[in-house]
């Protein structure tokens, strides 16, 4: 039996035949694979809860009718018919099923005329083949072949019926040719896809597609099949063709690796010529504009988080006149392959097909009028551009000029919509003009991108006034006001830029020194701007020292000079001797006042009140002693008494920022496990390791680097991620005990990557470029890249462990030869990582990118003991009060301290505590953590309980953490 046959059989057979036809099948030919076994239960499921919904009662009349109806066309038998005739097919299928064939045929002949077409198919279906023939001949008349049910009908009787009914019906039935290929194997359907090319055809799109997607299993058949029947799959519908694509994808992409490992299962790969992604796009384009942009992407799963995408390139370009985007793209799902880098690169490829074609001044009238219609936001802002092309065009040309009423209307438009769609910083509400990034734009001296990719008021003003090239707006002006970037004489910045050359940068190009010479001209003047851009100071010293000054307090005079004080600076400087050796900041600059530098934006920030705090008198010492007799400036409730120390470590006494690490402490804290293992040890005399996901030292270590991984830093959405991310996390190494280095750490899929190495601490100029150093963060990348493969599967396990190239880098390492990954999350500062360099590990020739299920969690804290308050130490003591205190107030609110008096015995544990009052009384509680948590709480508080808080043993063993606690209250 063919499987056709069966299949369709299934459907219009009862229940108890149904199921014997699918044992014979089963027993005698089987099935090819699991798709056709799975087609064939499927439609048993449906019959079976069909007829669930039907009450058992109606099959019983249904064969009480019947009977009667096969006797004779006796009135009694006429009412059964009127009364069972309007049930369900379903019913009429189950219970003909039942009766003999004798009264099958009875049946028909008394009522042949009265039933519809489909009933008397079901009849003779149910019929032994010996008797189908006779049957369709004797009731020829009343089959009719337009009935729904008829193609089923068809391949559900015997051969001979079904010759017969070919005979009877030609044109209806057709060319079986699905019939003679089912049971052939794949290679002998790719030779018919040619041979029999002309029958096929005559096939509906969405059958012929059903049925190649059930006998393919290599690439290769499909792409033969999407090659000869091209029109054919383009009248497809929409769904079936999806599953088309989605299938061929599948076969080239991910079942080319099995084919390469295991050739003795499955095969040779024996077509390497198989249809590129662009090849099936290009061979399918109206297709695809059916679907549209997002679903089209989707099809093809090109997401381009980690470099620029080709294909996306070449899909959106085709799109680009009826791609829109939602109000908040970097919300919405395009983002996820559209990220800037990719939008770059089809600006550019869009510029290049427009810069290649004439214009008229009809065309760039047609152009001017069309734009903004729609109303919606396009992709790439397409109709700007080329307009703008084209007026550029027609000025060279001296078609139009710039008094022309279309390049005013279009100059007015480009400046309305350009500064309606960026975000202003709220300080400067006057007029901008940016008739000047018009004329660079149509004169083709500025690119396209440089301009749609700023995304900032202040950026938009900035590149109006530079007048020259620059590579990220947006980055330069990051610290300074609209206000401020709207009357700055910026003109010694772009002048330094040309004349200073930094070595010691942490970028590749003139970024950084164009945005740390901006900032050091707002705040400190023309000439002592450039001495300090001047300074062999390191970048990463610079950022940490000058981002954190409040620029947005320096006013702007008419000449577009800043007001600076002149009180501080000159406190800074010296009294008219910038360069005298002994003046603060050259000694800062030196590092021979270390302590002062940990200050000195505080200082800069809260000059007056530290002046008057010091009665006038000014000096390292005396400000040093001002900042270390300050308490925090905050109150801390008693869970965050545990970040105290990290916090003063911060050296600022801004409310704001205090709050806000107090925040990103205890985000994580709530995090309780990690895509990154947490690794640990000592090589020679530095030690290192991946801090515990809730110690909130993660918040001031930018602060003991002197970099800008701070609160409301340059890379403050690094910062971030570090502590509130299950993919980042934060590595430090000490030298004999002082902190050398920090690096953020992150993951996205099987590489991790240490994103640089940020060593401005006193103690880092000694190990510049050694490799001592560089062999700590090998070893650490090592011992990561164990643990991984020893606890994850061999699909999501870390493959490669790389370093960011930094201002801070180590010789001899292998530079990544691939474009760097970036983090899973958007919009996070990667500025150091753009070159990454292998630390252990090899990159695969095909990444896997994506978030992985692994879960690191630290091990659990110690479980301490307190059985008399008077014989333990102060240390143990302030521990277990710092816990305790915590766990109290998170669990029910209480914020009194401790007080040891009050109790015999304590118990502390990590996320749960133990208290037993002088009355005998049992106080404890414990925070919705994870189950290890609940069980241990649970064991020592019935431990307590049953002995009534007679004693517990203090050998007994500590348990490791597994989960940190997770913050929340009952």
């Amino acid at each position: 039996m063919k499987y056709e046959i069966l299949l369709n059989s299934v459907l219009r057979l009862p229940m108890n035949k149904a199921i014997k036809l699918l044992e014979d099948y089963q027993k005698n030919v089987g099935f090819k694979n699991f798709a056709e076994q799975q087609k064939v239960l499927d439609v048993l499921t449906h019959k079976a809860n069909t007829q669930k919904q039907i009450k058992e009662e109606a099959f019983q009349e249904a064969l009480m009718c019947l009977a009667f109806m096969s006797k004779d066309k006796s009135p009694w038998s006429k009412a059964a018919f009127e009364n069972i005739k309007g049930y369900p097919m379903a019913i009429w299928i189950e219970c003909i099923g039942m009766m003999d064939s004798e009264s099958i045929m009875s049946l028909l002949n008394n009522y042949h005329k009265e039933f519809t077409s489909s009933l008397i198919e079901t009849c003779i279906i149910n019929l032994p083949e010996s008797m189908q023939l006779k049957a369709v001949e004797r009731y020829k008349s009343e089959i009719k072949p337009e009935d729904g049910m008829f193609a089923n009908f068809y391949y559900s009787v015997g051969e001979k019926a079904r010759l017969k009914l070919r005979e009877l019906f030609p044109n209806q039935i057709g060319d079986d040719i699905l019939l003679e290929l089912k049971d052939l194997d794949e290679k002998e359907v790719i030779e018919k896809l040619s041979t029999e090319k002309d029958r096929l055809m005559k096939l509906s799109a969405d059958e012929l597609i059903e049925f190649i997607l059930l006998k393919s299993r290599k690439s290769v058949t499909l792409n033969i099949f999407l090659e000869l029947y091209r029109d054919k799959v383009n009248d497809s519908s929409i769904q079936k063709f999806e599953l088309l694509v989605t299938r061929y994808i599948y076969l080239k992409e991910h079942l080319k690796d099995l084919i390469y490992e295991n050739p003795n299962r499955y095969g040779h790969y024996e077509d390497p010529h198989l249809l590129s992604d662009s090849d099936l796009f290009k061979l399918y384009k109206d297709k695809f504009h059916q679907i549209g942009l997002e679903k089209t992407l989707t099809l093809f799963n090109n997401v381009t988080h980690y470099r620029i995408n080709n294909f996306t390139v070449d899909v959106v370009l085709e799109f680009v006149d009826i791609a829109y985007l939602d109000n908040d793209f970097y919300d919405s799902d395009l983002y996820e392959y559209l990220n800037d880098e990719t939008i770059i690169e089809i600006i550019s490829k869009f510029v290049e097909n427009c810069n290649n074609k004439s214009y008229s001044i009809s065309d760039f009238e047609l152009l001017v009028k069309n734009i903004g219609r729609n109303g919606k936001t396009k992709i790439i802002y397409d109709d700007y551009i080329e307009a703008i092309i084209a007026c550029g065009k027609l000025l060279k040309e001296r078609v139009i000029n710039d008094q022309n009423p279309l390049f005013l209307e279009l100059r007015n438009k480009f400046s309305t919509d350009l500064l309606g769609r960026c975000k202003k910083d709220g300080t400067y509400l006057e007029d901008i003009s940016l008739n000047g990034l018009f004329y660079r734009l149509a004169k083709g001296s500025m690119p396209f991108d440089k301009v749609y990719m700023t995304k900032t008021y202040k950026g938009l003003i900035y590149l109006s006034k530079c007048g020259q090239l620059i590579d990220n707006a947006d980055y330069i002006t990051n610290f300074l006001t609209d206000k401020q970037l709207a009357k700055l004489n910026i003109t010694p910045v772009i002048r330094w830029k040309k004349a200073i050359h930094r070595t010691n940068t942490n970028a590749d190009n003139l970024s950084f020194v164009e945005r740390m010479g901006l900032q050091l001209l707002c705040y400190f003047g023309k000439d002592r701007g450039k001495y300090l851009l001047e300074s062999n100071m390191q970048g990463n010293r610079m950022e940490n020292l000058f981002d954190g000054l409040k620029y947005e307090n320096v006013s702007i005079d008419e000449n577009g000079v800043p007001n600076i004080n002149e009180e501080l600076i000159t406190y800074l400087f010296g009294k008219g001797m910038m360069k005298e050796p002994n003046s603060v900041i050259n000694r800062m600059i030196r590092g021979d006042i270390p302590e002062f530098e940990r200050y000195f934006t505080e200082f800069c920030n809260c000059f007056e009140e530290i002046k008057k705090s010091c009665n006038g008198v000014l000096s390292v010492k005396r400000i040093i002693k001002h900042f270390e007799d300050i308490d925090l400036p905050i109150e801390l409730k008693p869970d965050e008494i545990g970040f105290k120390h990290a916090l003063r470590e911060m050296n600022t006494t801004d409310p704001i920022l205090l709050s806000e690490a107090i925040g990103l402490c205890k985000d994580a804290r709530n995090r309780g496990y990690s895509s990154i293992p947490k690794v640990e040890g000592q090589l020679g005399d530095f030690t290192y390791k991946i801090l515990d996901l809730d110690d909130p030292l993660a918040v001031a270590v930018g602060y003991l680097s002197h970099c800008c991984f701070v609160v409301r830093g340059i890379s403050y959405s690094a910062l971030k991620h570090s502590m509130q991310s299950r993919n980042g996390r934060t590595f430090v190494v000490y030298y004999k005990g002082q902190f050398l280095t920090q690096s953020w750490v992150w993951r996205n899929g099987d590489v991790i990557c240490f994103d640089s190495v940020e060593a401005g601490s006193p103690y880092h100029e000694m190990y510049k470029d050694d490799i001592k150093l560089a062999d700590v963060y090998k070893r650490a990348a090592s011992e990561m890249l164990y643990v991984s493969q020893e606890t994850e599967d061999d699909i999501q396990k870390v493959k490669v462990v790389t370093i960011g190239k930094s201002d801070y880098t180590f010789n001899n390492l292998k530079d990544l030869e691939i474009d760097a990954p970036r983090p899973l999350e958007n919009d996070v500062y990667v500025y150091d990582s753009f070159i990454q360099q292998v630390l252990a590990g090899d990159m695969p020739k095909e990444p896997r990118y994506g978030v992985v299920g692994a879960q690191y969690r630290d091990p659990r804290k110690r479980v301490v003991y307190i059985n008399d308050v008077s014989n333990n130490d102060i240390d143990t003591l302030d521990e277990v009060a710092l816990n305790v205190n915590s766990l109290r107030y998170q669990v029910n609110g209480e914020e009194l301290p401790l007080d040891f008096t009050n109790y015999t015995k304590i118990i502390s544990g990590d996320g749960w505590y133990i208290l037993v009052k002088n009355d005998g009384s049992i106080e404890s509680g414990s925070l919705n953590g994870n189950e290890e948590t609940k069980t241990e709480y649970e064991k020592y508080l019935s431990r307590f309980i049953e002995s009534k808080a007679t004693s517990l043993d203090n050998n007994e063993p500590f348990v490791k953490r597994l989960e940190p606690l997770n913050g929340k209250r009952k």
